[in-house]
């Protein structure tokens, strides 16, 4: 929608919104204020995620990648940890999809954010 702000009630949980902007994340470290972004692994020009729309053909998993949290405001520059509890996945799966593809449902993904999860079958609508 043309001219739909960025904040609203549906939030956006694409790699191009949290990897390439820093945007969302905003931060004070003993350096200042400061823009974040978070990273991960990738080749080419894009995120492992956004390259790997199969499941790995070796093992048969579907990639969980860790996120880091890196800024380059002066300041601030350089790492500045990793997430907790959450990972990149797969542009190819489904927002509800979860990990492993059984009943225990231990992991959900949303976007391209994988979440823990309790158990429960994921409401997306």
């Amino acid at each position: 929608m043309a001219g739909a702000s960025r904040y609203t009630a549906n939030p956006v949980m694409r790699y191009d919104d949290w990897w390439k902007s820093a945007s969302w994340l905003f931060g004070r470290t003993t350096g200042g204020a400061m823009n974040a972004y978070l990273s991960c692994e990738g080749f080419g020009d894009k995120a492992f995620g956004q390259q790997m729309l199969v499941s790995n053909e070796l093992d048969g998993f579907w990639p969980f990648t860790p996120i880091g949290v890196v800024s380059n405001s002066a300041g601030s520059r350089g790492r500045l940890g990793t997430a907790y509890d959450l990972w990149y996945g797969s542009t190819a799966i489904g927002d509800g999809d979860t990990y492993p593809a059984d009943t225990s449902r231990q992991f959900a993904q949303f976007g391209h954010f994988i979440f823990p999860w309790d158990g429960s079958a994921p409401q997306t609508a």
